[in-house]
Formats: C-alpha cells, structure tokens, sequence
C-alpha cells in the first residue's frame, strides 16, 4: 500500500469496481500517523474514521478528491490512497 508517495506496507483489503475496504483500517491509520508520511495534518482519529469507510476507486491517477480515494494497480498487486489536500501539508521549498 502506498500513501503520498511512501510505501507503508503490506495489509489485507477487499475491493470491487467502486470501493475498497482496508480489513484493519486502524492498523493502517496507525501506520500513516507513525511518522512514515511526512506533513499528514490530521489526526489519528480522524485518518482512522476516514479508513473505517468503504473508499471510493478511482481508475487512474489524478487529482486528489475531498476524500480518500484508492487507485488499484491489478498487475503488480499494489492499492496507492489518495489522499485530499487538506490531509497533507505543502511542503517546503513551493512545493
């Protein structure tokens, strides 16, 4: 699973054409808040909240929603989250 651009592991989901469901979205909110993502603004109770809900899929890699939402990459067996600006912090530098 890859989140702003970092690997943060390997967790088990389940998936149709519209959603995703993580099986352990607190695992995978506790995850993300430990540090590995760099600039989450949220805490881990709302990205927990926010994981707990089937995620929208999308079918390619876009613009970032007001949500989450999930890209799956079938072929090399890899769930990439998208998360909405206002989950991540602008990076210094402008960028």
């Amino acid at each position: 699973m890859v989140v702003a651009d970092v690997n943060i592991g390997t967790y088990a989901i389940t998936y149709n054409m519209g959603n995703v469901t993580l099986k352990e979205p607190s695992v995978v909110a506790g995850r993300i808040s430990s540090g590995v993502v760099p600039n989450l603004t949220v805490t881990i109770s709302q990205l927990n909240s926010a994981l707990a809900k089937p995620i929208p899929r999308v079918n390619k890699l876009g613009f970032p929603q007001e949500n989450i939402t999930a890209y799956i990459n079938e072929n090399e067996a890899k769930v990439i989250l998208i998360f909405p600006k206002s989950y991540l912090a602008m990076k210094s530098g402008g960028g």
